[in-house]
């Protein structure tokens, strides 16, 4: 008689550990996103009823991520990525302008590079870390005064995952310059840490997390508080055509001249 043995077939498993740099979406993600391919594939921009339609989806998506760090709707503007978002609200706000920028030397490439291109036209000052990539809030206070124009400093670090804290930095910036402009990358820190924008003293805070609209993915740049010269950032001419209703060009929202009223519309 011959035994015959079970045996099991051990399957090679992948364990993925750079979900802060791209995840793997719920099958309901992907879901939605393909019914929404399929069904509401029309401009947002356009007058007809598919381009309607993908409006308010649009408009349903920018709110529910405005609320999800308490901002306004018309407060989040979409850009191709956190790259993109980063030079525009770092470039554009700095267009024209002459004064000292700070930065930390543990910055994402997409605002250390900005600075280092930025040095010779503006006095730009790197701020240290110390062994767990905490900023050194000391030399920060002493490097913070009346010329400095903007403090650039990442939230939850892209390589190491430190978590600064926001509000107490930018408590300090304020008591010495009440002026100065804070930036916060919070790329990496959305969906994983409580962010409410109203809470801290910030003007404004790049973006927030992938979320994916028309075909694409893209990232969002939101201003809050304190407005910066947003037509400033007009000149940068991300997109072509359409324009944010601050001024930006932005994917998905009308212009003023081609938008009509819905009152009375039969959709």
């Amino acid at each position: 008689m011959i035994k015959q043995e079970n045996t099991i077939k051990k399957e090679n498993k992948i364990i993925y550990l750079d979900n802060a740099a791209t995840t793997k979406p719920l099958q309901e993600v992907i879901d939605i996103v393909a019914e929404t391919q399929k069904n509401n594939y029309g401009n947002a921009s356009s007058l007809h009823r598919f381009g309607l339609n993908a409006e308010d989806i649009l408009d349903n998506c920018r709110n529910m991520i405005a609320k999800s760090i308490n901002a306004n709707a018309d407060e989040i503007i979409f850009t191709s990525g956190g790259t993109e978002s980063n030079n525009l609200a770092i470039k554009g706000f700095l267009k024209n302008k002459k004064g000292k920028i700070i930065t930390t030397t543990i910055e994402h490439p997409s605002v250390l590079n900005v600075f280092k291109e930025l040095e010779n036209d503006f006095e730009v000052v790197y701020i240290n870390m110390d062994r767990e990539g905490f900023i050194d809030l000391e030399e920060l206070k002493n490097a913070v005064d009346k010329k400095t124009l903007l403090v650039s400093i990442i939230h939850g670090n892209n390589e190491i995952g430190t978590i600064q804290d926001i509000k107490k930095i930018s408590n300090i910036i304020k008591e010495k310059n009440p002026e100065t402009i804070i930036h916060m990358d919070a790329c990496q820190s959305f969906t994983k840490t409580d962010i409410n924008v109203k809470d801290l003293n910030i003007e404004q805070e790049k973006k927030i997390r992938e979320i994916i609209l028309d075909d694409y993915v893209v990232e969002g740049d939101l201003r809050t508080q304190k407005a910066m010269d947003i037509k400033r950032l007009m000149e940068i001419n991300c997109y072509r055509g359409i324009r944010h209703k601050s001024g930006l060009p932005v994917r998905g929202q009308r212009t003023h001249t081609n938008a009509r009223t819905r009152k009375g519309r039969k959709r």
